[in-house]
């Protein structure tokens, strides 16, 4: 991003306002602009020792023939730097304003980049031009994957606290090299990684991923849901992961599974179940536990006599353990739900069967819970 044509253009502009060659050096001692590249001398100062360590709690220094200032910006800090003048007070409001200068065109850039991904994710490749993906667009030998950070509706997330989230979602990641967060509003977040080391980068992310809620609650006291989307070949397919994230958290939320990161490609039936028409999914249940039964005003105890009976691999004893019930009385419970549905709970594939339809009650009962008033 530093190293772009836009931000040395207006480095120049900087240089040639303060009418001395100056020069702009990074936390890692790397040069970020010289405006003369011929002068050896030049091109090898580092920041002195005094402001790295902050040794003389001062932001400006002035060393060997140089003027030296800290700008400590949103999200990093730079060390601005000329060669001394005769006055060391002009000196430091130049480089002062020459900092506010880079860190506007720093921040406008920023933005820029922040929607053109924004863009990307939500509209997918048409919404974007070829020389915007060519500025802007990370590389992915490999293929590109994108993780959501919801925060909840109940957490208000004010403008430094969502700055705050940028800089921890940057920590917790640091370890991978290509990856750029987007802030898509206050209360949701997006991280594209480009990945260049096959399926283990891949799995280390989704490692990496189930961290954010703990670190965001022990941090920030904000609770937060994290998904993760399919990989795909190419950044210009990244909105097909980002829905794919998003399709993960509602899945998830639907079938209440209790997990630190909603993972797409391993959602196993649940994905399954909620990609259904939901015409689809009320016609198996008919098909499946017969419309009299539906109606029957112990249904729903049935169902969930049933369920905990499947959920105990259909262990009698301990199914009535779970149910504080007598096995007798489980046992006459399940002999009616056979009798009523024709289906035999005892046996692995109609047990396998009936499970399937009591996701499906679940899935309808969230996503079209008036698909599920049978008249009776």
């Amino acid at each position: 991003m530093n190293s772009s044509k836009d931000v040395r253009r207006q480095l120049d502009r900087i240089a040639l306002i303060i009418g001395r060659d100056f020069g702009v050096i990074d936390e890692k001692d790397n040069k970020i602009y010289c405006s003369d590249v011929s002068d050896n001398a030049f091109n090898t100062i580092t920041i002195p020792e005094e402001l790295e360590n902050d040794i003389d709690y001062s932001d400006f220094v002035q060393k060997d023939g140089y003027s030296f200032f800290r700008y400590a910006g949103s999200d990093s800090t730079v060390y601005l730097y000329m060669k001394s003048g005769e006055n060391l007070d002009n000196d430091r409001r130049l480089l002062e304003l020459a900092a506010l200068a880079y860190e506007n065109k720093e921040q406008i850039q920023k933005s820029e980049i922040n929607h053109f991904y924004q863009s990307l994710l939500i509209d997918g490749p048409k919404s974007v031009n070829q020389s915007e993906l060519t500025q802007y667009g990370i590389k992915g030998g490999y293929g590109f994957m994108v993780v959501n950070i919801y925060i909840s509706s109940d957490d208000y997330i004010s403008n430094s606290e969502s700055s705050s989230i940028t800089v921890l979602l940057k920590g917790i990641f640091s370890q991978f090299q290509t990856y750029q967060i987007v802030i898509l509003n206050s209360q949701k977040y997006a991280v594209v990684f480009g990945i260049n080391e096959e399926k283990v980068e891949y799995e280390q992310i989704i490692e990496t991923s189930t961290t954010i809620r703990d670190t965001l609650a022990s941090e920030l006291m904000v609770d937060a849901y994290v998904s993760v989307g399919s990989l795909v070949g190419k950044l210009t397919e990244i909105n097909i992961s980002y829905k794919d994230a998003e399709t993960a958290r509602e899945a998830g939320l639907v079938f209440g599974l209790d997990k630190e990161c909603y993972v797409y490609d391993k959602m196993g039936i649940e994905k399954l179940i909620y990609g259904l028409p939901i015409r689809n999914c009320v016609s198996f249940l008919k098909e499946t536990l017969g419309v009299e039964f539906l109606k029957d005003k112990n249904a729903k105890e049935l169902l969930y006599t049933v369920k905990t009976f499947l959920y105990n691999n259909q262990n009698v004893s301990e199914s009535a353990r779970a149910l504080y019930i007598h096995r007798n009385t489980l046992v006459y419970r399940l002999d009616k739900f056979n009798k009523l549905t024709n289906l035999d709970s005892t046996r692995f594939e109609e047990g396998m069967k009936i499970g399937i339809a009591l996701m499906i009650m679940k899935y309808l009962e969230k996503k079209a819970p008036g698909e599920l008033e049978f008249e009776r």
